[in-house]
């Protein structure tokens, strides 16, 4: 005789199937209502966190609508957007670069002071003509 293999599954890792299914067995509960067979589990507090399961899956999307409208405000006053370069006038990376420019005329051979400033100063030195010596 063959062996039978039965897996019931719930989509824990798929917030809205795992919502779909709740909601599926729940009324499936109040169709049967007394002679419902999960007649002995507290159905009416399954209710009542797969309403405030939804209710706060709702709020989060909202938010996070929210907060990618805002996240791309942001990045266009920033000047970060895409399509947007240092040569955007009216944004927070353009006015640094001008910042930084004027600041770099002002102490024109001192640029280490742009330190002073919150810039990030890296001098280095090259020796230059330098003949090679012939072995």
């Amino acid at each position: 005789m063959a062996r039978k293999f039965v897996r019931k599954t719930i989509p824990f890792y798929k917030p809205l199937r795992l919502i779909e299914l709740a909601e599926k067995v729940a009324r499936k509960d109040v169709e049967m209502g007394d002679e419902s067979p999960l007649k002995p589990l507290d159905m009416d507090k399954f209710r009542d966190n797969l309403a405030n399961a939804i209710e706060f899956r709702n709020e989060a999307d909202a938010l996070r609508r929210k907060s990618l409208s805002l996240m791309q405000k942001s990045r266009l006053a920033l000047g970060t957007e895409y399509g947007q370069s240092i040569n955007t006038p009216g944004t927070v990376y353009h006015d640094l670069a001008l910042c930084r420019d004027l600041l770099s005329v002002i102490y024109k051979g001192n640029e280490e002071r742009l330190e002073l400033w919150g810039f990030n100063v890296v001098v280095t030195s090259v020796v230059t003509n330098k003949k090679k010596k012939k072995l």
